[in-house]
């Protein structure tokens, strides 16, 4: 299997503060990996910078094998992401939005547009976005972030705004989206128990350090709940050894 995603010794500094500092992690083709850490750890720091939507201070990123300073844009194309809450033109409809966003891209995916509408269960759905709930911006920014079939998908907190039917829907799409089209998946979420149900693999960040990443199979090997394991790195406790 290969690496998607190789991050070697990035830091960032702002403001003469450093919000990343000697980052290294690696993400394989086709896996889920659960990014976890209290707010302001450096999650969406580190996503921003792998977007090339903020610099890194020092370090390498690697995507698809390729050095993100020199292969921008040919990279990009290949990603997906929502990154904060997703903002769009106001008095459009879902299929607006995905039409325009498929201009913009430069590729002819107007035919796709009904299949990831459904898929994010926005399918039918007649109403302007300014008339839509916090969780159905998430869906379309979903929808968004899918229609040019990327090969890595960039999740910042993606479930924020669903209801209980809609996070399991989401779960279930992004579940099939790794195991079924082979797409790689780097997502962020303060929900634990979603994570425990998707991840493969897992990293905690804390004060812009990683501190841990453990595959899932280890933990419930072990028989360690994903919640009690998270904390006790922010709580004092030591969790069981495990080894990755």
């Amino acid at each position: 299997m290969s690496k998607i995603v190789e991050i070697k010794e990035v830091y960032k500094t702002i403001n003469k503060e450093e919000v990343l500092s000697n980052i290294d992690l690696e993400i394989e083709e086709g896996e889920i990996y659960g990014f976890l850490g209290p707010n302001g750890a450096g999650k969406t720091t580190l996503m921003k910078c792998m977007l090339t939507l903020a610099s890194t201070t020092a370090g390498e990123i690697k995507i698809f094998g390729k050095d993100l300073a020199v292969s921008r844009e040919e990279i990009l194309k290949n990603v997906g992401s929502i990154i904060e809450t997703p903002i769009f033109y106001e008095n459009c409809t879902a299929k607006q939005i995905l039409e325009l966003h498929a201009k913009y891209m430069g590729t002819d995916a107007k035919s796709d547009i009904p299949v990831v509408l459904e898929l994010v269960g926005l399918q039918n759905n007649k109403k302007l976005v300014k008339e839509f709930s916090l969780g159905m911006r998430q869906r379309l920014g979903l929808a968004r972030a899918l229609l040019t079939k990327p090969k890595l998908l960039i999740l910042d907190e993606p479930i924020n705004g669903l209801d209980p039917v809609g996070v399991q829907e989401i779960r279930n799409t992004l579940r099939y989206l790794s195991k079924e089209k082979g797409m790689t998946i780097f997502i962020s979420s303060h929900i634990l128990s979603e994570i425990s149900h998707i991840a493969d693999t897992i990293g905690v960040i804390k004060n812009g350090r990683m501190i841990e990443q453990v595959s899932m199979k280890k933990l419930k090997r072990e028989n360690i709940d994903l919640e009690e394991y998270f904390l006790s790195h922010f709580q004092g406790n030591t969790p069981k050894a495990v080894n990755y």
